[in-house]
This record gives C-alpha cells, structure tokens and sequence, in this order.
C-alpha cells in the first residue's frame, strides 16, 4: 500500500491530523471506507484465485471460525459472547449440532482422547470408493472441468466420498463376523482388492498401548 502498490500513498504521520482520518481499507481515497460492493469483490476474486468454493464470501471468516471453535469443544454461548452476536446470528454462523451428544450416542466418552477409531487410520484407493458409488469419477470429472458450481455441489461430492470410506472400513469389520449376509458376497466385497484392504483395516482394529493410540490419534488430527 505504501510502497509496493503502482501509485503508492504517503507514509503515514502520527503527529498529522490526517492519520485519524485515514481508513484501514480505503476506497478510492485514502480517507473514504472501502464499498461494500468494493469489499466483496476483493474478497469473491481471492477465494477464486485459491480454488475456495463457498456460498460465504465477505463473512466467511466468521462461519469458519465459529465452526472451528464448535470443531474443539467451545460452547455454543461462550462463541456467541467473544462475537457479540445475538442469538439469530448464531443460526447463520454455526452449525447447531448437538456434538456431545452425537459423541455419547456413538459410544464414545467424554473424556479427550476417546473418540480414536483405529479403522479410519485406513484409507481405501479410488477404485474401491467408485466400486461403492459407480458415479464418482463421472463427479469428479464434473467438477474438476466446470470453473464456478454451487458450493452445494462439491460438499456433495464430499460427503458421498467420505460415505464410500466408512462403508467399506465397516465392512472391512463386520463381513467376518456375519459371513451370511449376501451384501458382502457382491462386488466390491467379494474382490481380491477389499481382501488386501479388509486386511489392513483389521490389523489397525488390533488391541494397541497407549503410546500407539496416541500415534494414532494424532495421525488423524495432523491428516497423516
């Protein structure tokens, strides 16, 4: 702004009077705020420069950072406090699931640390996932080729992505144990590729310390 910028502006005078008028985000001058319209537009051609796809643009900062501290434990009151939001806002920002309670009808406890499941260490490749849903690549494809989607669009994706994972590490768990049922005789469990990652996923399922529960642990929350 002061010195990279083609038309750079004056530096700024603490002992000037001008250096309270001027804006942090300046519009046309230095001392006029920048447009609402102008903010967007900034914001809406970084986030297409970076590849994120979302239905928030200039307030997306708020919805990320309100999830993020729903995502480690914060309370739905202490983030509404530290935002001074009314309650309406918190319907906009945050998601309102009732976390704890999904956790504890789960099976999991309260305590930190109790949700590790040592089978989602075990990632299954593409091709098992697009056995599950035939239509993924095609998906995938869409996306990839297609510049601006509805964010709607890409969660789906998401979402039916990660439901092929947790389908198939279940299965990974369960077909031994109930070698009747005729879902697991069908394709993709009655492959040579499931066998070679059912395998996997039960190795990981075997009773570990302490110290590899914390290995594991942290694996899933650094994405390694």
């Amino acid at each position: 702004r002061f010195t990279v910028c083609p038309c750079p502006e004056r530096l700024l005078n603490f002992s000037e009077e001008e250096f309270f008028s001027r804006k942090v985000f300046p519009g046309r001058r230095p001392t006029l705020a920048m447009s609402q319209t102008g903010h967007y537009k900034i914001f809406k051609r970084s986030l297409d420069e970076l590849g994120i796809i979302t239905d928030f643009v200039t307030h997306l900062c708020r919805k990320d950072g309100a999830k993020h501290a729903e995502m480690v434990g914060s309370t739905l009151d202490d983030i509404r406090k530290q935002a001074h939001w009314l309650f309406e806002s918190m319907q906009r920002y945050c998601s309102n699931l009732p976390r704890e309670l999904m956790r504890l009808v789960a099976g999991f406890g309260r305590t930190e640390g109790s949700y590790y499941c040592p089978r989602s260490t075990v990632h299954p490749p593409d091709a098992l996932k697009d056995l599950v849903f035939p239509f993924l690549p095609e998906w995938r494809t869409f996306t990839i080729e297609q510049d601006k989607l509805p964010y709607v669009v890409h969660s789906s994706l998401k979402l039916f992505e990660w439901l092929a994972i947790v389908v198939l590490q279940d299965a990974a768990v369960l077909a031994p144990n109930f070698p009747g049922v005729a879902l697991f005789h069908e394709e993709p469990f009655n492959s040579a590729e499931f066998a070679s990652f059912a395998a996997k996923v039960r190795q990981a399922e075997l009773p570990v310390t302490p110290v590899d529960r914390l290995v594991g642990v942290a694996a899933q929350r650094t994405g390694r």
